[in-house]
């Protein structure tokens, strides 16, 4: 744990540094150092406390959006930043363009990912199945 608490501090300076030569966008090496800490204490919780409130449907439900959510987040959201950042204070552009991500990933997980996991998972069933087939079981 608290080789990961290193990692972050670290990946965080570093993060900070190249997005601000990049995009010549100030980021905030405390704000982002605190979130991530925070998601770090959440996943520990997740992980070595089998039962607590974070094992609900709900936030399974929610971390079902995260890999859609992964794909999706920085070119997207550089796009919304970069057409609408001369018409919308920072902050109401966050708070929306997060909304639009999250209802994007919601979208893509229902409508693309479950039906698409499904399908798969009944190809490989088959092909599983099939007698003389070269297979790892």
């Amino acid at each position: 744990l608290s080789l990961a608490v290193i990692f972050i501090a670290t990946q965080n300076y570093f993060f900070c540094q190249k997005m601000q030569r990049w995009y010549d966008v100030d980021f905030s090496y405390t704000a982002l150092l605190i979130a991530n800490a925070f998601i770090l204490f959440i996943f520990s919780l997740i992980v070595f406390k089998p039962s607590n409130m974070f094992r609900h449907s709900v936030f399974l439900s929610w971390g079902a959006l995260t890999y859609p959510l992964y794909l999706v987040h920085q070119n997207v959201g550089y796009v919304i930043f970069n057409a609408f950042s001369d018409k919308a204070s920072s902050g109401v552009l966050v708070i929306l363009t997060c909304i639009f991500m999250l209802v994007l990933a919601f979208l893509i997980n229902k409508l693309i990912e479950k039906p698409c996991s499904k399908w798969l998972k009944k190809l490989l069933e088959v092909k599983v199945n099939q007698p003389n087939s070269t297979n790892l079981r």
